[in-house]
């Protein structure tokens, strides 16, 4: 009610609704006569020369003059004032969202004459305090882009940290929009187009990307926005669209790439493979002009995508000796066989109370009697093993290659019209249609990657601009952009007897498909449980803000409304799951591991599964509300200081269902059942006076702005800023508890702490499976089963972030920028569990897994609670009436400090060129990422809850240094020659894009033993004197660790780090002109030039045989590859 309160006062307040905009630019400046002093009443007139429209404003007491919301492009500034000559500045270029400042010395004499300069804008933020950067449309259009994806280009700002497939084709929202920026988590950045919100609401990635040729420039914002953004933890991108003029003009292209043009990959050589069938065509045409000159104007742009291709892949799977049965050729790492024990032959040891002994198996080989008929059925869809695999322990033996078609259509349009000088408006449409096919390396409905996926995108906005008098303009915005996607998994319809299963597990699976099973030491069959996706996101803006201007302040107010919805079927595994580990066949001692006892698919074989899990879950229909007020004033306190002063105020409402189909977890809730008393439960929306939203909300998020700008001598400014900013609960808080609305049901796989299997994986849920109840049983929902929801008193996270800089321009159109940035994430959202063994248990050693009575039998059904007997450590967990309980809570944090320099020249005289380096150190205990762990390497995963000190690490997101220039030359060679050298060898142009940069973090883990870790204990020195990719990692340096203890070993490690990336992309292009206003374009761009490898990551558990070694790239590079383009331009 509060919210709507909120809504509605803010609303009848600002008299419309809107977003925080900032996508139109402004200039400003001081007029002043020969000998500096202010020239109040003069006239100024800005000009837009490509449409013709005009501003009128007349300079304050103070000489002062400021021009608002104008729209990106070029402007020319004419002065006029009795008793001085007229002044006229031609050839303004005003970027996105930049304040340039322009003053202007007048000469005495008559109106009548008139002084003309060919302007530059200005290179200096004199005005403003926040670190941004613009990529105009000049580097859009002529640097490499594989994939024409303009986001990709958002690399080349300092302080952005690229993560995952960023900047690829625009495909999927999750995968290709992962990005950190100034130490930010990657789902909390603020994307928009053209001022519209188009964050996804499940990933935080933008939703739509526009053609490079629909793109006219981007800005974005990595530190200490004004008062018009929030919303971020990170950065702010906003991406403008191109717009028509009163010139008509247009393109046609085709861009080409092939395997001939290719170079092989480095694995495919490695594995002795040729090049991979590969087929890239893009084409497409823009048109632009005047529908009524100086009023009307539109632009069209449609593209189309075809690419046929191969992705490549090693994986392990079981030899001909090993689906028999027989380990014998089973080795580790050192060439010692891998010891096969026999599970049932578990007996105490006589020598060593409280602990066990096992008996290996005869000649190491299962027998045929004993090999699980369900085990056998599934081992069929593994392919054979088609390469040798690594030395010994023959892991990675199968290299797969299998086609990952797209196909893309994209369609766009524009329309800008002006009433009159006074009132303009816009409006554009976007609509995207991909097809991305996914890689079937196994051939058959069994393969672990998602299936073929469809994705429609829609993009909208509307956007009207008034100047009610020359210094109180209105500006106004409404806008959506949809995100949906249909995607059925590829076993939809599968019928579990077909593996020798009972048939009742097709009734109990809420999706028929292939179960999914992960196999230790072999790679896994099945789609992940998430697979099947039917998703639709949508996002929707109104903004509106009021600018004034008084004196030497440039005030502005404004509002803004958001609403995020989700409707998605994925939000909870919905198969069967069955996992096996090496815990039953390993030995002597059952609860010791070692690489060389126990192996995964010998206990997958004996049909001995260490897990088994299936849920039922309902669609999510999700929403979340968000306002805003905010005021800022940019005051011009000296012709050399300006602050920037702003305040903010937010109500991100709680996510709501529409169904109230959402559970919360209580830790402190008492109750009582069957005479056992018990703490902590499940509390629902809607029920016993709780809201309907997942949490409480803050009525309380108020965001201060300070920036001082001075301008210290006539090309030197020093700038510094601080402000607070409140993280977006979309993108992170978005996986919100079902339990009660969704049921889980275990496998009982032991009913003695794992030593002795129990259970049959052909009906793994004999005594039937738990079904959703709602909320109608309230505390008592779930009791004995596995429980998920978000803690009840969650916290919505906010960032303090502050930068000081210095700029220098060098002449030219030269500037430097010396800046340093910093980042203070606090209550960050991310996972917890509430229900573990607390380490001070631990002592008890062996005795944690004798068999005690058991409490809750008499009120639980089905699952391992069920039992009589339970294990003694299965009571000391933190709330054991569960057998697990998780969610998000408020409880991370981080540290970010940055040193970055950026060397921009504005492109004249044919050279621009741009340079960015970001010296960086990111410290968390957590990404803090809420559900999504977007990260290239490391781990964001808790070993000991009871220790969350010795979770501080370099984050996942930690990348010390980046450096990446780019450049736009034209080569003088030839230039002004005539004839056929000149149309053949003159006028080339090289773009090149160089990225150097450090590697990712790595995480070294191992197999936990019985109630241990999941990390060794460091004992040495983990890197190698040459890393390779037979040897990245040093294995003395890693010890496992006994049972009933904890790893020493950081969670992700300082020192050592993944390959770093030497990259060069190069586009070299030619225009051949036709007519004075026709030319074709010739180009040739080549990715990764030098086909330098950048290896992936090794593999890192100490357990593995193939520890340390690489087999594949890093995400998003690959081998060079040549991209040939013929673009026809009018």
């Amino acid at each position: 009610m509060r919210f709507r309160t909120l809504s509605v006062t803010a609303l009848l307040a600002f008299s419309l609704a809107l977003s925080a905009l900032a996508q139109n630019a402004q200039i400003t400046g001081m007029v002043k006569d020969p000998t500096d002093a202010p020239v109040a009443g003069a006239t100024v007139n800005i000009i837009a020369t490509d449409t013709g429209t005009s501003r009128l404003v007349v300079t304050s007491s103070e000489g002062y003059y400021t021009a608002p919301l104008l729209p990106r492009g070029r402007y020319e500034v004419v002065v006029e004032m009795k008793g001085f000559k007229g002044s006229r500045n031609k050839d303004l270029l005003l970027e996105e969202g930049q304040s340039l400042r322009l003053d202007i010395r007048l000469e005495m004499g008559q109106v009548s004459e008139t002084v003309e300069v060919v302007a530059s804008a200005g290179l200096l933020s004199t005005e403003t305090t926040s670190v941004s950067t613009v990529v105009p449309n000049q580097r859009v259009v002529d640097l490499p882009l594989s994939g024409r994806n303009p986001l990709l280009l958002a690399n080349l700002v300092p302080g952005v940290r690229p993560v995952g497939s960023f900047g690829g084709m625009t495909v999927s929202s999750f995968d290709g929009s992962r990005v950190s920026i100034a130490g930010g988590a990657p789902s909390t950045n603020n994307f928009m187009v053209d001022g519209v919100a188009a964050e996804n609401f499940a990933s935080g990635g933008i939703q739509i990307t526009l053609s490079p040729d629909a793109t006219e420039e981007f800005r974005v914002i990595t530190r200490n926005p004004s008062a018009e953004y929030g919303r971020t933890g990170g950065g702010i991108a906003n991406f403008v669209s191109k717009a028509g003029t009163n010139d008509w003009h247009g393109s046609a292209f085709e861009f080409l790439k092939n395997k001939q043009l290719n170079a092989n990959s480095f694995f495919s050589n490695y594995a002795g493979a040729k090049r991979a069938p590969f087929v890239f065509n893009q084409y497409g045409a823009t048109l632009g002009g005047p529908v009524r000159k100086d009023q009307t104007f539109f632009f069209f742009n449609w593209e189309k995508v075809a690419q046929r291709g191969q992705d490549q892949t090693f994986r392990t799977v079981p030899t001909d000796l090993q689906r028999k049965g027989d380990f014998s050729q089973t080795l580790d790492a050192a060439g010692r066989q891998v010891q096969i024990y026999d599970p049932l032959t578990t007996v105490p040891n006589p020598a060593k109370p409280g602990s066990y002994l096992r008996s290996p198996l005869p000649g190491n080989a299962i027998p045929a009697n004993r090999i699980n008929a369900v085990a056998a059925a599934v081992s069929s869809y593994y392919p054979a093993s088609n390469t040798a695999g690594n030395a010994f322990t023959r892991t990675n033996n199968f290299f797969g290659q299998a086609s990952a078609p797209v196909d893309k259509d994209v369609y766009g349009v524009r329309v800008d019209h002006n009433f009159n000088q006074s009132r303009r408006i816009f409006g554009r449409y976007t609509y995207d249609k991909t097809f991305r096919g996914s890689s079937n390396f196994y051939d058959n409905v069994a393969e672990t990657n998602t299936s073929d996926l469809p994705f429609k995108r829609n993009s909208a906005v509307l956007s009207y601009i008034e100047t009610l008098r020359p210094t109180l303009l209105l500006e106004t915005r409404v806008g959506l952009n949809r995100y949906f996607t249909p995607r059925v998994t590829r076993s939809y319809g599968f019928d579990v007897t077909k593996l020798s299963m009972n048939a009742i597990v097709n009734s109990q699976m809420q999706l028929p498909v292939f179960p999914s099973f992960s196999v230790g030491d072999m790679s896994g069959l099945g789609a992940a449980a998430d697979d099947h996706l039917i998703q639709a996101n949508d996002s929707y803006t109104a903004a509106g803000s009021v600018t004034w201007i008084r004196s030497a302040h440039n005030l502005k107010f404004g509002t803004e409304f958001r609403t995020y919805r989700a409707n998605n079927n994925q939000m909870c595994g919905s198969i069967l799951a069955l996992g096996f580990g090496r815990g039953f066949t390993q030995g002597s001692d059952p609860n010791a591991t070692a690489t060389n006892a126990g192996f995964g698919y010998a206990s997958f074989l004996l049909g001995d599964a260490s897990s088994g899990g299936l849920t039922r879950c309902p669609t999510v229909t999700y929403q979340v509300p968000y306002g805003a007020v905010y005021a800022q004033d940019d005051w011009k306190v000296t012709p050399r200081i300006t602050l920037n002063l702003g305040l903010r105020y937010e109500v991100e409402g709680a996510l709501t269902d529409r169904y109230n189909a959402m559970s919360m977890w209580d830790p402190t809730a008492s109750y009582s059942s069957g005479g056992v008393n018990m703490t902590g439960g499940l509390v629902y929306p809607g029920v016993n006076g709780l809201g309907r939203g997942n949490r409480q909300v803050s009525y309380k998020d108020f965001e201060p702005r300070l920036g001082l700008s001075y301008q210290l001598f006539k090309k030197t400014v020093l700038r510094a800023s601080y402000g607070i900013l409140h993280l977006p609960t979309t993108g992170v808080i978005i996986r919100v508890g079902q339990s009660g609305f969704s049921a889980s049901s275990s496998m009982v796989t032991s009913v003695d702490g794992g030593f002795t299997p129990t259970g049959n994986i052909a009906n793994p849920f004999p005594d039937g499976i738990n079904l959703p109840s709602g909320s109608s049983q309230g505390l008592l929902t779930g009791i004995g089963t596995s429980i998920g929801g978000n803690l009840l008193n969650l916290q919505r996270g906010y960032s303090q972030q502050w930068n000081f800089n210095v700029q220098q321009e060098l002449g030219g159109g030269w500037i430097v920028e010396l800046g340093y940035m910093g980042n203070r994430g606090v209550s960050l959202p991310a996972n917890r569990t509430f229900h573990y063994l607390p380490q001070s248990t631990l002592s008890q050693g062996t005795a944690l897994q004798q068999l005690v009575p058991n409490p809750f039998a008499a009120i639980v059904k089905t699952g391992p609670l069920a039992q009589a007997n339970v294990t003694r450590a299965t009571l000391l967990n933190y709330y054991p009436q569960f057998s697990g309980s998780s969610g998000l809570d408020s409880w991370a944090d981080s540290i970010y400090h940055a040193a970055t320099m950026r060397l921009e020249k504005r492109f004249s005289h044919g050279l621009s060129l741009l340079a960015s380096y970001t010296f960086s150190k990111l410290i968390d205990n957590n990404l803090g990422n809420g559900v999504n762990g977007f990260a290239d390497g490391g781990d964001n995963g808790v070993q000991n809850w009871d220790n969350l000190r010795a979770e501080r690490a370099v984050s996942t997101s930690d990348l010390p240094q980046r450096l990446v220039m780019t450049a736009s030359y034209e080569l003088p060679f030839l230039k002004d020659s005539k004839g056929l050298a000149k149309a053949v060898l003159g006028g080339w142009q090289l773009n090149p894009i160089v990225t150097l940069q450090s590697g990712n973090v790595i995480s070294v883990t191992a197999n936990a033993p019985a109630f241990g870790g999941g990390r060794p204990d460091l004992i040495g020195d983990p890197s190698v004197s040459n890393p390779n990719i037979d040897n990245w990692l040093n294995k003395a340096a890693f010890a496992p660790i006994q049972p009933f203890t904890f790893g020493n070993a950081p969670r992700n490690l300082p020192t050592v780090r993944t390959d770093g990336m030497q990259n060069i992309d190069l586009s070299v292009l030619k225009n051949f002109r036709l007519k004075e206003r026709y030319k074709v374009q010739f180009r040739a761009e080549f990715f990764n030039l030098t086909n330098t490898p950048t290896f992936g990551n090794p593999t890192a558990n100490i357990s593995s045989g193939s520890f340390g070694t690489i087999r594949s790239l890093a995400t998003n590079t690959g081998p060079r590859n040549i991209q040939l383009a013929l673009k026809f331009l009018f």
